[in-house]
């Protein structure tokens, strides 16, 4: 019976797919206008204590602060003010981050991820996420004549894949988005810049998910380049989810309608961030935390440093790893963004000291109390009584 309700199903999700993708002039089922009406925010304070439900928010920041931790590829990394500390992720700049550089980030943006993972990401333009038949969401914004890099991603469960991006603008009638218009950056040579290319990067996730999954910390099982967005280069047809990234051309200033006709889920994102270094300081000192330790207003979300002793490690993806730490006062998670060169099995019973982003939580008494730790990579471990040929290194850095 149940197989006879899918088969039915998947036809009927076939000729809505069918109707949306030949019918493209119709009107956009909803609309987002991205404009001067969104939030301020100029401090990390701010913007955490919108982002802390959990759901994509967007605004406007203005935000002046010091880098605390950057990654190696210059798309990530945690940035500290004097309210707060935030992890930052955002296309290249084509410049190198370091821990202690003064810089100024401005534009419109959007949270991402849950919970301790959350993080200042692209502008969540077209938010279409979720289990459902063929359905069309849009947003507005307004965009200056040039390359803007974009996030495209797209999930669907068990029912025939279907994906179609739209745009409209200044002279520019509704249609579907040309592959001329896409732009992928090759890998740049040490020292030099950055070519632009044609098409699209991708990436190509299996799982089983009711809504898009945090990508960053899931391995994916196919990545190349496309000319286009096609759902063609999955590597299956259910339980599947792809990743687009690239540069998106638009001819002329002004305000353009961007729409996602799909099943399943998709989501689009555009960078409007900007950054700029502007001097150089001491790379900001973890404030010293403790598992239990009853917090102040404002005193959570901060780049903080805690100890305790492993007793459980997760299951986690690579790159991704979670933890448990315990210590007489109480017991709090702790996320690695990236545990590369780690066995989990070989941390338990291990006493560390990891630096991060603290994330709260609130005891049954009604009290704040750290949550939650979210830890770049290992290397911000110091370890004590670490089994040997476990793969960390000793000392933080």
């Amino acid at each position: 019976m149940r197989q006879r309700f899918l088969i039915w199903r998947r036809l009927i999700a076939g000729c809505v797919a069918l109707l949306g993708v030949c019918n493209p002039a119709r009107a956009p089922a909803q609309e987002l206008a991205v404009n001067q009406q969104l939030p301020l925010v100029t401090n990390l304070l701010q913007f955490d204590r919108l982002a802390i439900l959990g759901q994509p928010v967007s605004c406007s920041i203005r935000l002046r602060g010091v880098v605390a931790w950057a990654n190696g590829a210059g798309n990530k990394f945690v940035l500290q003010d004097d309210s707060a500390a935030e992890l930052v992720q955002m296309a290249p700049q084509g410049q190198t981050l370091h821990p202690g550089q003064e810089v100024i980030l401005e534009g419109n943006c959007s949270s991402d991820g849950a919970a301790e993972d959350r993080r200042i990401g692209s502008l969540l333009l077209v938010d279409n996420d979720g289990v459902h038949a063929v359905e069309e969401k849009s947003g507005a914004v307004f965009l200056t004549a040039g390359r803007h890099p974009i996030d495209l991603a797209w999930f669907t469960r068990d029912t025939p894949p279907a994906l179609t991006v739209y745009y409209q603008g200044p002279n520019l009638p509704r249609q579907r988005i040309p592959a001329s218009a896409w732009f992928r950056r090759s890998r740049s040579q040490e020292g030099g810049a950055a070519a632009a290319l044609s098409g699209l990067d991708y990436q190509c996730y299996v799982g089983d998910w009711w809504r898009l999954p945090d990508f960053q910390y899931l391995t994916p099982v196919k990545c190349g380049a496309s000319t286009d967005v096609a759902v063609g280069v999955r590597t299956r047809d259910t339980n599947v989810a792809l990743r687009f990234s690239g540069d998106i051309e638009v001819p002329r200033d002004g305000r353009y309608t961007f729409s996602t006709v799909s099943d399943g889920g998709s989501q689009l994102r555009i960078q409007l961030l900007g950054l700029r270094v502007t001097g150089q300081s001491a790379p900001p000192q973890p404030r010293p935390a403790a598992i239990g330790q009853i917090l102040s207003d404002g005193e959570d979300s901060q780049w903080s440093v805690l100890q305790g002793t492993v007793d459980f490690v997760g299951n986690s993806q690579a790159p991704g790893l979670e933890l448990e730490l315990t210590s007489p006062a109480g017991r709090m998670r702790v996320r690695v963004g990236d545990a590369s060169g780690v066995f989990p099995g070989l941390l338990l019973n291990s006493r560390i000291k990891a630096t991060g982003i603290l994330r709260r939580a609130f005891s049954l008494e009604g009290q704040m109390i750290p949550g939650a730790l979210w830890v770049p990579t290992a290397n911000r471990f110091k370890f004590w009584n670490l089994p040997s040929h476990s793969g960390v290194p000793s000392r933080s850095r």
